[in-house]
């Protein structure tokens, strides 16, 4: 047995015949260190052969984009009440995730082919894993990558390598094209569809002004008064309407006439504001039901259909799930975003910024307007009196009309701006490249395999020192 440099026996201590653990430390750094370098030599040659010959190497295409919000829908305004559509907001995460972009990647890159894959939804599948999307809030831009695996770093599979190093860079930049493609043809359709709303409104708009304003050249050119034709041609010019003070002469109007048409306008009124009335109380008694309101105005129901849905969604998920399930956190939010958004409708409703209410005013306008004429008719029948009043309704609706048309040509200008403007909301920051070699390349992968070499050696001597020291002791 071997004798420490104290003279005392490495297998027994003064307290008893204990194997110290440095004397087992001692003998094996005396006797194995050569065949622990050996077999670390050994261990490192074989891991690096198959490092070289038998790892796949992964190739790593990525491109960054830099996605613009869109700002306020122009849906907002005057113009999404002149159509009845709504607004919202756009994040593009979750489609550059979207198999519709994988698919669209598979007919540029045709990674069925190149690694042999069965069938197409398999390629597709495999797209959906190596791609890998960052949206980083640090430098506000979004990074697509695209890792394929390879040929190991030593195989003679060069022309291999190159195709999956050309594969990886069509298949990043090609969703740089399906995300733009989206943009213009499918996120920005919503705007398209309020843009050909607003084209069939102004042409409406511009049809109501025509008819009206040739049917004052018209009534202008059978009255035979050379002043009212000067009036009637100046009002045009100006787009104002005729003062009702101003006077004309002409045949006389039968009170028979005013009157009917007096108590036209009046049941007009009487049903829309008892229209009003019960969507006043329908909208505010508890427990109203909304879809038996009798007003017809879109955006509230659009609102309601919205609200509803999420109400369904939300309700159907509560079923199945906890409280604290993502998906039905998610439902939650969009039934409270959207039933806040009908209870804004319904106060606007109530504020009477509807389109009957609207309507409730200039047929109110109109009640007063005849009124005056039918009480004028009354004490006077003078021609005059009538062609005035006469003239003074029909400049008014070309007043109207011209207002309208001018609105309409406006908020049409705006929405056009708007369109233009989303289809450049992305911009190719940096686009995907072939990469030069790929992971890990021979330098990691030396070191790759000295530390498992070492970590191996280390395993060894580890089992052997406690081998060691429990057979010592046990002796």
């Amino acid at each position: 047995m071997p004798i420490n440099s104290d003279g005392d026996s490495d297998g027994a201590t003064a307290s008893g015949g204990a194997v110290p653990e440095a004397a087992v430390l001692r003998e094996m750094l005396r006797v194995r260190p050569r065949q622990w370098l050996r077999a670390w030599l050994i261990a490192f040659v074989v891991l690096t052969l198959l490092g070289l010959f038998a790892l796949p190497q992964t190739y790593t295409s990525t491109l960054s984009l830099s996605l613009q919000q869109p700002g306020p829908s122009i849906s907002g305004s005057g113009l999404g009440a002149l159509v009845g559509l709504g607004g919202g907001a756009k994040t593009y995460t979750g489609v550059l995730r979207s198999r519709r972009f994988a698919t669209a990647a598979e007919a540029v890159g045709h990674l069925q082919q190149l690694e042999h894959l069965r069938s197409h939804a398999d390629a597709v599948d495999e797209i959906l894993k190596d791609v890998h999307i960052d949206d980083n809030v640090l430098d506000g831009l979004v990074y697509v990558s695209v890792s394929l695996k390879g040929p190991p770093l030593l195989s003679f599979a060069g022309a291999t390598r190159e195709r999956v190093r050309r594969t990886a860079e069509a298949l990043c930049n090609s969703y740089a094209t399906s995300l733009r493609n989206y943009l213009v043809y499918n996120d920005t359709d919503r705007d398209s569809i309020l843009r050909r709303h607003a084209i069939e409104q102004l042409d409406q708009v511009n049809s109501d002004f025509n008819a009206s304003f040739a049917s004052y050249a018209a009534f202008v050119r059978r009255s035979n008064a050379r002043n009212m034709e000067a009036v009637a041609t100046a009002n045009a010019i100006q787009a104002v309407p005729i003062p009702g003070s101003s006077a004309a002469t002409g045949a006389p109007v039968g009170t028979v006439e005013l009157q009917a048409q007096l108590r036209g306008i009046q049941a007009e009124i009487s049903s829309l504001q008892s229209a009003q009335d019960v969507t006043r109380q329908m909208l505010t008694a508890p427990g109203g039901d909304i879809a038996s309101v009798s007003i017809e105005d879109p955006v509230l129901l659009q609102e309601r259909k919205a609200y509803l849905e999420a109400q369904a969604t939300y309700e159907g998920l509560a079923q199945q799930f906890g409280p604290k399930y993502p998906a039905l956190v998610r439902a939650r939010q969009v039934r409270d975003v959207t039933r806040t958004q009908l209870q804004k409708q319904i106060h606007s409703v109530l504020s009477g910024k509807t389109s009957d209410a609207v309507k409730l005013k200039a047929l109110q306008t109109e009640y007063v307007t005849v009124a005056d004429q039918l009480t004028d008719a009354d004490r006077n029948f003078k021609a005059g009196r009538e062609l005035a009043t006469r003239l003074q309704l029909k400049a008014d609706r070309v007043a109207i009309n011209l207002e309208k048309l001018k609105a309409a040509e406006t908020k049409y200008q705006e929405l056009t701006m708007d369109t233009v403007s989303a289809q450049s909301r992305m911009t190719v920051v940096d686009p995907g490249r072939a990469p030069r070699r790929g992971d890990p390349h021979f330098g990691v992968l030396l070191a790759l395999c000295a530390v498992l070499s070492a970590m191996a050696v280390g395993a060894w001597a580890g089992w052997e020192y406690v081998s060691r020291s429990y057979t010592m002791a046990a002796r």
